[in-house]
């Protein structure tokens, strides 16, 4: 095995091991805002990223349903200073908007109860249709934050892809 695809597969077991970090809380509960047992964005496809050595790897690309006043997202873990590319598409129930943040994990907790949170402005998303954004990150575990933030009696299907380039 090459050198690049040791440090694709490293690189696939931490954004693995992320995933669940930003989705299940110290006692195992999922962390998804309250949205029971909707499937959770950032199930990793191992295969794909191994294939993917010299290329981006995408951490997420599938249709999520957020339950109404709830939150979901995927997290990864960067082992170094990375380009994120983010795309979320509303696809139902959306005309109202939804919020996005990407934060940490420490930051997620104080977002989960209502406290004061610092996430990454060049993210952000306040009441938007969608978004497209592209920025670096430094090392280190985020979790991604979709938020049905206005829709208080439906769930909404967004479309949510996270690319991350290689190093």
């Amino acid at each position: 095995m090459g050198t690049g695809r040791i440090a694709a597969a490293v690189l696939a077991m931490m954004l693995a091991a992320a995933a669940w970090s930003c989705r299940a809380g110290r006692d195992g509960a999922a962390r998804d805002g309250g949205a029971g047992d909707l499937p959770i964005v950032g199930d990793l496809d191992l295969h794909s990223l191994f294939g993917a050595a010299a290329g981006d790897q995408v951490v997420a690309d599938e249709n999520v349903t957020v339950a109404a006043h709830a939150w979901r997202g995927p997290g990864f873990t960067l082992p170094s200073a990375r380009t994120v590319h983010l795309v979320i598409d509303g696809k139902d129930h959306t005309e109202k908007g939804f919020r996005l943040y990407v934060m940490t994990a420490d930051e997620l907790t104080k977002f989960e109860k209502h406290q004061t949170f610092k996430d990454v402005p060049a993210f952000e998303g306040l009441k938007v249709h969608s978004l497209d954004k592209t920025d670096t990150l430094p090392a280190g575990s985020w979790c991604v934050v979709v938020y049905n933030s206005e829709n208080t009696a439906r769930a909404m299907v967004v479309h949510v892809r996270i690319v991350v380039a290689s190093a």
